[in-house]
């Protein structure tokens, strides 16, 4: 459908992709809508059904990990063409955080398997990924330590 390619177009892993690729990964993805306060992703899920890569359509997520004594540190807010979910993606690892929706959100989701064929079959999304993974590490970085 034609609006879940225009979703992904916006999101910066999908930057400079085909047309028809795009369509293709449209294709094999899913939207999904969230209320506000809904948890998308449980921290230390690894839950099949849901193991895959999310890409906020419209409204916004905080991704908050859950550690003692620190029960609910938000680490970030992604919005609309953010991402999330790649980690467990790519290691098979549980949830390292929850994503929270902050108000009613709209995710395109595209599943594990079709994202690792993605991958493999245009470098570019790869290139992109570790692009935002090096971005997200250097300002996890730069963080004040609490």
């Amino acid at each position: 459908m034609q609006y879940k390619e225009d979703y992904l177009k916006t999101a910066p892993l999908f930057a400079e992709l085909d047309e028809r690729f795009i369509g293709s990964l449209a294709d094999y993805s899913e939207l999904r809508t969230f209320s506000a306060g809904t948890a998308i992703v449980r921290q230390g899920a690894q839950e099949s059904w849901d193991l895959g890569l999310y890409v906020i359509a419209s409204g916004s997520v905080r991704i908050v990990r859950s550690d003692p004594p620190d029960p609910d540190r938000e680490l970030t807010v992604l919005g609309v063409g953010e991402c999330f979910g790649e980690m467990s993606v790519l290691d098979g690892e549980p949830r390292s955080a929850s994503a929270i929706a902050c108000e009613e959100t709209e995710c395109v989701f595209l599943g594990a398997i079709d994202f690792r064929e993605a991958l493999t079959v245009e470098p570019k999304i790869a290139i992109n990924l570790l692009r935002m993974l090096s971005r997200r590490l250097r300002e996890a970085d730069q963080a004040p330590l609490d």
